[in-house]
C-alpha cells in the first residue's frame, strides 16, 4: 500500500479549509515543490504548516533558475503548464499550506508529533540549499537531493510525462475547467457554460470527459471526433473510434481508428501524424508508441518518425534510463536501443546504467562478473573493470582495472593523464558543489584534477598528505605542519593554519556577518567571509561561539573546545571581561 502526503489550503485564524485537497503525493514532497512548502515551515501536533505567499515567491525564484539553466523560458511546452500552475496557486483563497503526513508517519513507531517536528527541521535545512542555489544561480548545491530523488536531474523530473513541468503534481480535479457542463435532452448531449449559456446544442450521442487541456471525445451516429470546453468543434465526427487526447511537446495528439486500423491524429492541424496502418498502438513513453502490424512490432514517435524499424516479436518497452528494449525468445537478455533508435546490444534487463553523453555502464550481474562501459554506438569502451566512480552531473568517469586507474572524459571522449601512473582516485562531498573534480594520487603525490577540462586545479605535491572536502566548494588539505584550504571556485590555495573546519552557521551566525570557514592559527581565530576575505574573530565573540559549539561535529567540535579552554586558561580568572554582556 502506498503511503500518502496530503496538501491543503487553510486559514489558521478562522479554521477554514479549502473544499478539496490540493495534492496527494507518495511518501515525500517532490523535489520540484519543496521551495513552495518551506516558507516559515513549522509543526503543530502531527501537522506541518507553511506560508503560501512567501512559498510561491520561493518557487518562482527556483523555477526561474531552472528555466535559465535548461533554457526553457520561451518554450511553450514549459511556460504553458508552469503559468497555469502558478495561476492555480496564486488563486488559492487562504494564506497557509497544511501538510498532512500522518499516513507516512504510521510507518514508524515514533510519535507523530516528533516525526512532524523532525520533518519540519529537515525541510528548513533543505530550504537553505534551495536558497543557496538561487543565490549562486547554480543547481550544484542540490545535487544530493536530486541523486536521492530517483531522477537523473531536475530537467528529467520536469519533463516526466505525468509531472508536466509541475502542473501534473496537483489535483486534476481542481485544475479541470469547470466552465463547461454536459447536459442531455431527448437522448442527445450538448454543452453549456457555467452561466447556463448554450455552447453546443444537443447534437451528440455522447460527450466524454474533458482532459485537463479541455479537450473531449464526442460521438455522433457511430463516428467520433473532438471538441474543446469552449464549444468549438476541433475535429468533426469522422473516425470509427477515437481515444483521449494527449498533450505532448505543446501539441495535442490522439489515437484514432480508420477502417479497423490505428493511427495518431495531430488534433491541432487535423492531420494524421502517424498513418492509420497498424493493428494496435500502445503509448509507452513520452511521445513514443509501440506499433503492432501483423506479428511484428516497431517503435514510432508521434511525429511519424520510425525510431526502430526492425520488427520485434515482442512489444517494445521503455526503460527509465531513457532506453527502449524488447524481449527475445529463448534468452533472458533484452535488445536495448537509445531513444533515437541506435542499437546498443543485448543485455540483462536492468543492468544498463546511464552516463553522460549517451554512454552506459553495465553493472555486474549473473551473466558477467565485472563492469563494462558502452559507447553511444554500442561499441565497448572497456570491460573487465573492477570498480567505477560514477557521479551525478559528472561528465567524466574514473575506473579501476587490473589495479590501474583510468580517467575518461565522456564528452571529450579521451582518456586523461595517460602518461601518469594513477595510484588513487577519490571523491567526497565536493561532488555536490563542483563537477568532474577528482583527488588524484600519482607516485606518492596527490592533487586536485578537473577531468572535464583536463587540467590540474592543484598540482600534486608530496606535502599534501590528505585532501578532503571541507565545506561548500572548499577543500581541506592536511600538511606536515598544519592545514591549508583550497578554494575550487577561485583556484586559490591558502597559507598554512593549525586547523581548518566548516563554520558554526551558514549563511550567517549571530556573532559574525557570514562565514564560510573557520581558521585556527596559534592563539587567534579567523573566518573566511562570504566575499572570500579572511577576517579575525574578536575575543568578545568567543563566549557566544562556545554556546554554539554543538553546531560543529566530531573532531571539529573537539578542536574548538580545546582552543576555547586554552584561551580561558591564558586569560585566567578575568576571562569573562572578554565576553560581551549579551
Amino acid at each position: 500500500m502506498a503511503h500518502r502526503i496530503y496538501i491543503y489550503n487553510v486559514n489558521l485564524k478562522t479554521k477554514e479549509t479549502y473544499s478539496f485537497y490540493l495534492a496527494e503525493w507518495n511518501y515525500e514532497i517532490p523535489i520540484l515543490m519543496r521551495p513552495l512548502l518551506s516558507a516559515n515551515i513549522r509543526s503543530k501536533g502531527s501537522q506541518l504548516f507553511a506560508n503560501k505567499k512567501d512559498g510561491i515567491a520561493r518557487l518562482r525564484y527556483f523555477y526561474a533558475l531552472l528555466a535559465d539553466r535548461y533554457r526553457l523560458h520561451y518554450k511553450k511546452k514549459y511556460y504553458e503548464p508552469v503559468n497555469r500552475m502558478f495561476e492555480f496557486l496564486e488563486a488559492l483563497p487562504f494564506d497557509t499550506f497544511q501538510i498532512d503526513g500522518r499516513d507516512v508517519f504510521s510507518m514508524n513507531a515514533e510519535k507523530d508529533t516528533l516525526q512532524a517536528k523532525a520533518w519540519a527541521e529537515e525541510i528548513s535545512m533543505q530550504a537553505l540549499l534551495y536558497q543557496q542555489a538561487v543565490d549562486e544561480q547554480s543547481l550544484d548545491p542540490l545535487g544530493t537531493l536530486v541523486e536521492t530523488s530517483g531522477y537523473s536531474s531536475f530537467l528529467d523530473a520536469l519533463q516526466t510525462d505525468w509531472i508536466d513541468y509541475g502542473l501534473g503534481l496537483w489535483s486534476e480535479e481542481l485544475l479541470r475547467d469547470k466552465g463547461a457542463e454536459v447536459f442531455e435532452a431527448e437522448g442527445k448531449k450538448g454543452l453549456k457554460n457555467a452561466k447556463g449559456d448554450l455552447l453546443i446544442p444537443t447534437i451528440y450521442d455522447e460527450i466524454f470527459e474533458f482532459n485537463k487541456e479541455g479537450i473531449a471525445v464526442v460521438e455522433a451516429n457511430g463516428r467520433f471526433g473532438y471538441i474543446d470546453s469552449s464549444g468549438a468543434e476541433l475535429i468533426a465526427c469522422q473516425y470509427s473510434d477515437a481515444f483521449d487526447a494527449r498533450y505532448i511537446n505543446g501539441n495535442n495528439y490522439a489515437e484514432v481508428e480508420v477502417a479497423g486500423k490505428r493511427g495518431v491524429l495531430h488534433i491541432d492541424t487535423n492531420q494524421l501524424s502517424v498513418p492509420a496502418l497498424y493493428d494496435e498502438l500502445d503509448w509507452i513513453a513520452y511521445g513514443f508508441l509501440n506499433a503492432k502490424q501483423g506479428e511484428g512490432n516497431i517503435l514510432l514517435s508521434v511525429e511519424r518518425e520510425v525510431i526502430i524499424s526492425d520488427p520485434a516479436a515482442e512489444p517494445f518497452m521503455y526503460d527509465y534510463n531513457k532506453l527502449f528494449y524488447s524481449r527475445q525468445k529463448g534468452t533472458i537478455k533484452r535488445k536495448y536501443y537509445l531513444m533515437d533508435g541506435q542499437y546498443l546490444g543485448s543485455f540483462l534487463e536492468g543492468s544498463l546504467q546511464p552516463l553522460a553523453n549517451r554512454y552506459f555502464w553495465i553493472k555486474p550481474n549473473k551473466l558477467q562478473q565485472k563492469i563494462t562501459v558502452i559507447q553511444p554506438n554500442g561499441n565497448i569502451l572497456d570491460e573487465g573493470i573492477d570498480r567505477i566512480i560514477v557521479l551525478e552531473g559528472y561528465r567524466s568517469i574514473a575506473y579501476l582495472k587490473k589495479k590501474k586507474w583510468q580517467i575518461y572524459s565522456l564528452e571529450q571522449e579521451i582518456f586523461r593523464l595517460e602518461d601518469s601512473l594513477i595510484e588513487k582516485v577519490a571523491v567526497d562531498s565536493i561532488q555536490q558543489y563542483r563537477k568532474d573534480i577528482f583527488v588524484v594520487g600519482c607516485s606518492h603525490t596527490q592533487g586536485i584534477y578537473d577531468a572535464h577540462r583536463g587540467e590540474w586545479l592543484l598540482e600534486p605535491a608530496d606535502v599534501y598528505q590528505k585532501i578532503e572536502h571541507c565545506f561548500l566548494d572548499f577543500m581541506r588539505i592536511h600538511c606536515p605542519q598544519g592545514m591549508c584550504y583550497f578554494d575550487t571556485k577561485l583556484k586559490f590555495c591558502s597559507e598554512l593554519y593549525d586547523y581548518i573546519c566548516s563554520p558554526f552557521h551558514y549563511p550567517a551566525p549571530k556573532a559574525i556577518s557570514g562565514e564560510l570557514l573557520l581558521l585556527f592559527k596559534g592563539e587567534r581565530l579567523f573566518y573566511v567571509d562570504l566575499n572570500r576575505n579572511v577576517i579575525e574573530i574578536p575575543e568578545t565573540a568567543f563566549g557566544y561561539l562556545y554556546t554554539e559549539r554543538h553546531q560543529l561535529q566530531g573532531r571539529d567540535q573537539s578542536y574548538f573546545v580545546q582552543f576555547y579552554q586554552a584561551w580561558m586558561k591564558r586569560k585566567g580568572d578575568g576571562y569573562e571581561q572578554y565576553i560581551d554582556e549579551e
